[in-house]
């Protein structure tokens, strides 16, 4: 049986960095939905964005397990916050974009409080679709930490 010495396994790793920017590769990390503490309003869902490829847009969200999803952002002026429905989100190349409270955010209407995971489906207008599994919490376990 063959040993991989460290450089090979360096260089795999440069390679596959290459190869997704080529290939207009989006990363999705630290997927999670909080319920609303109040029943029948939206659930909120938050994630960050590695873009290895070019300059892309996230043209939409769906998930077949929810009523429907939404993207907005919130906006302050002065005192009053607003929500913003979004069409498309940039993310531009070679960056990250996050998705956290006080800015971009999912609106996930008629998410399952029984639920543990929600998939949903983001939409790129380059690299396509990918299905993530969203992590569930209660709006008591809102401020915890994202391990992925």
């Amino acid at each position: 049986m063959r040993t991989i010495r460290p450089i090979e396994l360096l260089v795999v790793c440069f390679a596959q960095l290459v190869l997704a920017s080529f290939s207009g590769q989006m990363v999705v990390e630290g997927a999670y939905v909080i319920l609303n503490p109040v029943p029948g309003h939206p659930a909120a869902g938050y994630f960050k964005i590695i873009n290895f490829g070019p300059d892309d847009r996230l043209i939409g969200a769906q998930s077949d397990e929810v009523e429907r999803v939404e993207m907005h952002q919130t906006v302050r002026n002065g005192d009053i916050v607003r929500m913003r429905p979004q069409k498309t989100t940039a993310v531009a190349g070679g960056s990250s974009l996050s998705f956290s409270p006080g800015g971009y955010h999912l609106m996930v209407f008629g998410a399952p409080p029984t639920s543990t995971t929600i998939s949903i489906t983001l939409i790129f207008e380059i690299s396509g679709a990918q299905k993530i599994e969203f992590e569930v919490r209660s709006w008591a376990r809102r401020k915890e930490k994202t391990n992925n």
